[in-house]
């Protein structure tokens, strides 16, 4: 049966049906001989000579979870269609499976690769997450063009010791574009502790009044009352932004919520 019969005759909601998925991820295997062969069936459709045929495979492997990641991870190292390997890596961001992390960091990071095939790998760490995925991240997050604003982003969200170290040291770096200073700020006051309050106090006083905004925000949700002075000296900047969140950050500190 080819993989157009097989969709159509509903043989992929049968063999989704058997092994327990319904579009979403699995956390395990499943032993259905059904499930094997409708994945063997796709596998095959990947190395078709219609690229249609293999992003439609790509795609449907992703619903299968975990154990479509080895047919998956086979064909990312062989297709170089950019459509197919945009919806290749997309599925391999939501199988996850162990080695998914290191693969998507190696097409995120390799600059040969179409932009959006590298933004869909940075997707695919951020939704993974974990140290792995974090140091995938910070090695492309440097970059001031599309990639590097989409890897800040999600290493910002996927947070941790990694996330914390890249954006503690990258933000005070000098010499940075104004709009990567502004995300790296951004990021470090997402992911920040107590332990950091005298390094947000720095951009307190910076020209950006956005890196202000993110600096008196991150120093009320950490409490820093000793910055109060500070934080009133803000009511009275030139940004009505930054007026509000200083008044803001002061009533946090003040009732402690």
């Amino acid at each position: 049966m080819g993989i157009g019969q097989w969709l159509a005759t509903g043989a992929l909601g049968a063999a989704l049906g058997a092994s327990g998925c319904s579009g979403s991820p699995a956390s395990a295997p499943a032993p259905d001989p059904a499930v094997a062969r409708a994945i063997g069936t796709l596998e095959t459709a990947l190395v078709h000579p219609d690229p249609a045929r293999r992003r439609v495979a790509a795609e449907t492997l992703g619903a299968f979870g975990a154990p479509a990641a080895a047919p998956l991870l086979r064909s990312l190292g062989k297709e170089r269609d950019p459509n197919v390997r945009y919806d290749v890596v997309v599925s391999v961001g939501r199988v996850d499976g162990p080695e998914a992390p290191a693969r998507l960091g190696a097409v995120a990071g390799d600059e040969a690769e179409a932009v959006g095939v590298r933004l869909a790998a940075v997707g695919g760490l951020g939704a993974i997450g974990g140290e792995t995925s974090a140091r995938a991240l910070a090695s492309v997050a440097p970059e001031a063009g599309p990639v590097g604003r989409s890897a800040r982003l999600a290493l910002g969200l996927v947070g941790g010791p990694v996330a914390h170290q890249f954006f503690l040291s990258e933000s005070s770096r000098g010499g940075l574009d104004t709009a990567v200073r502004r995300e790296l700020v951004a990021g470090l006051t997402r992911v920040a502790d107590s332990s950091d309050v005298a390094a947000i106090r720095s951009f307190l006083g910076d020209p950006d009044p956005a890196v202000r905004r993110s600096a008196a925000a991150a120093l009320g949700r950490l409490g820093a009352g000793d910055y109060r002075a500070e934080l009133e000296s803000l009511r009275a900047d030139p940004d009505p932004g930054v007026r509000r969140v200083a008044a803001v950050a002061l009533y946090r500190i003040a009732t402690g919520h």
